[in-house]
């Protein structure tokens, strides 16, 4: 079993505050919104900030901690996991972006609340996690190959 996580100084920093600052955000525009109904802002913040706080808090978009375990990956954070059986996933995507210290990693089809993950270089044991996920992407990517060529020998 390997555990990939941050430190708990970063996690905070990253994660934790700004959470926190959309719930506060999200709670003043409700006040603001009582105090001015007639406010457009305040009315689209109203709407918009639900959809923030579920893509941060639900969909684990950004997780704390990492496991990888035999044929299972787990993806951790807020007190939530996601696991994802190795087997089972047809596709596993690593993008990186060159000017950020970031790369995304898509599992399976990605769904709105789960399947894209965000992992950040700051991870301890990252270059290993980014090489794990490279070397699965391949693995994929062939086997997907070898069945496409099958069904075309097939016609």
């Amino acid at each position: 079993m390997k555990i990939f996580k941050y430190k708990y100084s970063y996690y905070l920093v990253s994660q934790l505050i700004p959470g926190i600052l959309i719930v506060g955000v999200f709670l003043w525009s409700i006040y603001q919104r009582i105090l001015f109904p007639e406010n457009i802002l305040y009315r689209l913040l109203v709407i918009v900030m639900p959809v923030v706080i579920l893509s941060t808090f639900v969909s684990l978009n950004t997780p704390h901690k990492v496991i990888i375990d035999k044929n299972m990956i787990h993806f951790y954070s807020f007190g939530m996991r996601h696991s994802y059986d190795l087997n089972k996933i047809k596709k596993i995507s690593v993008k990186e972006f060159i000017f950020s210290d970031k790369y995304l990693v898509r599992l399976g089809e990605p769904s709105v609340l789960r399947g894209r993950y965000w992992i950040s270089n700051n991870i301890i044991g990252h270059d290993e996690l980014l090489k794990f996920f490279k070397e699965k992407e391949k693995s994929f990517a062939i086997q997907s190959c070898n069945i496409s060529n099958k069904k075309s020998n097939k016609k």
